[in-house]
């Protein structure tokens, strides 16, 4: 296969697209049940599952044939929104392990002087000054 071969048909001549959809793509995909699936939606759907995992605008972008990133971001990018909840789920685990290796190394963290101070504006030149004092 030479660079210029359609990856379609025989190399020389393009596959017809309505050829291959309705005797290839449209049969299999209402076999398999899938309603209002379209041969595009195989882009998309690969487009956005390369991107999320990936998370490289620019190498989805050269993948897809797109002259500039942003096109890529702007379609597919909506992929990413949720990555950030992945990223607070992670930041909470560290929390929680650092809190197990404290309480089990028995070091306290620092907390409030007493609880009528919580959530309080303390003034902390004073306080130091009472306890060096």
């Amino acid at each position: 296969m030479r660079q210029d071969d359609y990856v379609f048909g025989d190399g020389a001549t393009p596959y017809r697209h309505n050829a291959w959809n309705n005797r290839v793509c449209r049969p299999t995909v209402d076999a398999l049940g899938l309603v209002g699936v379209r041969f595009h939606d195989l882009r998309h759907y690969h487009a956005s599952a390369y991107l999320l995992l990936t998370g490289d605008a620019v190498r989805t972008a050269k993948r897809l044939g797109h002259a500039d990133p942003s096109v890529t971001l702007k379609v597919y990018g909506r992929v990413l929104d949720h990555q950030g909840s992945d990223v607070s789920a992670a930041f909470a685990e560290l929390r929680a392990t650092a809190r197990q290796q404290v309480a089990a190394a028995e070091l306290t963290p620092a907390r409030p002087a007493a609880a009528s101070t919580a959530g309080a504006v303390v003034d902390l030149a004073s306080y130091r000054r009472r306890k060096t004092g």
